[in-house]
């Protein structure tokens, strides 16, 4: 019984390497950059746009398929989740923030 579970130790073993390699070599070909533009101050009763632009390699994710969940500060009202539009080289998001009293 000794062997059989030194048997199942390295196989466990061997598993957890293969995944962490497959997620090495995985997360190597995200992007690594978000872009954002938006102005410095908002203040209440003020709207602004922020723009997140997330340039893609060869390589990367299907524009489409580029998502983001955001957690905003209290006192900034604006949408928790969007989408990115897809484009050839980049995929963009813009979305309207609202300044709110806390």
């Amino acid at each position: 019984m000794g062997e059989a579970a030194g048997q199942g130790i390295a196989a466990i073993w061997a598993l957890a390497a293969l995944g962490a390699l497959l997620d090495a070599g995985l997360s190597h070909a995200r992007p690594k950059t978000l872009d954002i533009t938006a102005p410095r101050d908002v203040f209440v009763g003020e709207t602004a746009r922020i723009a997140f632009d997330l340039p893609l390699r060869e390589s990367g994710p299907v524009a489409g398929q580029a998502a983001a969940l955001t957690g905003w500060l209290d006192g900034l009202a604006a949408p928790k989740a969007f989408v990115f539009a897809p484009s050839r080289d980049r995929a963009r998001a813009e979305i309207q923030l609202l300044g709110q009293r806390r």
